[in-house]
């Protein structure tokens, strides 16, 4: 195999596949998930985002319910909220899932249960319920 001596997307690519499956054997090794980010690269540095996740059980933790939690009051959502379905103004039903505290218009992020998307929304489409003080 030839070194790289200029990044390129293409082989990037090749980089990026043999760093996911070594990621992917540490993760099994240790009973943990990842999360691909995205890449950033010059001519000269590569940079990979990995999130690692906690395995889902007994004293699990969310980050995007810890997050949510944090920030829903400064956005005028109940605190409380994260996991509740809700019918939205479109008639549709969602999962609140987690927040955008830099978000502007679509602040809350729900997932539709008509098709498992995570979807950005903006506040005026949520039911009293989700908003601050209101009753779950």
């Amino acid at each position: 195999m030839t070194k790289i001596t200029k990044f390129t997307s293409s082989n990037l690519d090749a980089v990026h596949a043999d760093v996911i499956k070594a990621m992917q054997e540490v993760c099994d090794k240790h009973g943990i998930a990842y999360k691909k980010g995205g890449t950033r690269y010059s001519d000269s540095t590569a940079k990979f985002s990995i999130e690692l996740l906690a395995a889902a059980g007994e004293g699990a933790i969310n980050a995007d319910k810890v997050l949510y939690e944090k920030y829903a009051s400064r956005k005028g959502l109940n605190p409380k909220a994260f996991g509740v379905e809700f019918e939205a103004t479109d008639g549709n039903l969602y999962t609140v899932s987690g927040i955008k505290p830099k978000g502007k218009k679509y602040s809350l992020l729900a997932v539709a249960k008509s098709n498992d998307k995570q979807y950005g929304m903006p506040l005026d489409m949520l039911p009293a319920k989700i908003k601050f003080g209101g009753q779950l």
